[in-house]
Parts: structure tokens; C-alpha cells; sequence
């Protein structure tokens, strides 16, 4: 099984970031109450700033989308091997992606908007979710593929 990781070791790591993308994007759709109740605690003028922010960094996300596909067009292109160019490539225009999300400035934060203590206290209810939904990603991404690994042997 080992073996097979190191050979395949580009794949494993596209499908490693992209199961634990998608189990942090799977249990926002389905657990967010968190931010709901955060939400209800906001006035209006807070509320605009959440919506905001929230269109700020989608914006950051979709610019990393973009420069990660220009980065990983050359990866296709280098890389003669069929399998490793598509593993490479993507992996290329995932980490672009993170990366220029969290390099890109940011006007402001929700937490420099909050008010009272109980916005902060859901707040950090909030942030504390999202980075237990981030461990549970790379958690299953692990599981998952070593599953896989160990069935294909």
C-alpha cells in the first residue's frame, strides 16, 4: 500500500485536497446553523458587512481559481505522463487557489463589527466549526484514500 501512495504520490495529494474540500463544503450545506444564529444577533448595518465580506472573499477565491488555472496550464503541458499531468495540474490550481484567497488583503473582519459579547461569543462558535470542519476534511480525505490504496492492492 505504501508503495502504491509513493507511486501515485501527485494523485494522492489532488485527492486528498479535493475530498477535503468537498467534506468542508458538504457539512456547511448541511450544518449552518451556527451562522444562522449568528446572523439573527446582527443588526442591519452589520448585516451589510457580513453580505459584504462574504462577496469580498468569494471574489478572492474565484481570482486564486483563476491565476491556479493559468499556473497549471504549463503542467499539462511539461509533464508527459497522462495521469501525473492531471494529479499535477491540479494540484497546481488547488494550492494557487488557497494560497491567493489567504495572501489577498482584506477590507476588514466581521469581528471588528460585533458589537455585543454575544456576536463574538457566536462568532467564535462560528470559527471554531469551520476549522473542525477543515480537520474533519483532511481526516476523511486520509481515511478515504487509504481505504482506496488498501482495496486497489
Amino acid at each position: 500500500m505504501i508503495d502504491y501512495i509513493f507511486k501515485n504520490c501527485y494523485c494522492f495529494i489532488l485527492y486528498f485536497i479535493l475530498i477535503a474540500y468537498l467534506t468542508i463544503f458538504g457539512i456547511t450545506i448541511f450544518y449552518h446553523g451556527d451562522l444562522e444564529k449568528m446572523v439573527t444577533l446582527m443588526d442591519d448595518e452589520q448585516k451589510l458587512v457580513y453580505k459584504m465580506i462574504r462577496k469580498e472573499r468569494l471574489q478572492h477565491y474565484l481570482n486564486g481559481l483563476g491565476a491556479g488555472v493559468v499556473l497549471s496550464l504549463p503542467t499539462l503541458y511539461f509533464i508527459k505522463n497522462k495521469t501525473s499531468k492531471v494529479c499535477a495540474s491540479g494540484i497546481v490550481l488547488m494550492m494557487t487557489a488557497a494560497i491567493v484567497y489567504y495572501l489577498q488583503p482584506k477590507t476588514t473582519f466581521m469581528i471588528k463589527h460585533l458589537k455585543s459579547q454575544e456576536q463574538k461569543e457566536a462568532w467564535m462558535i462560528v470559527s471554531r466549526n469551520f476549522i473542525k470542519k477543515k480537520m474533519a476534511g483532511v481526516l476523511l480525505g486520509l481515511v478515504l484514500y487509504t481505504g482506496l490504496s488498501i482495496m486497489r492492492n
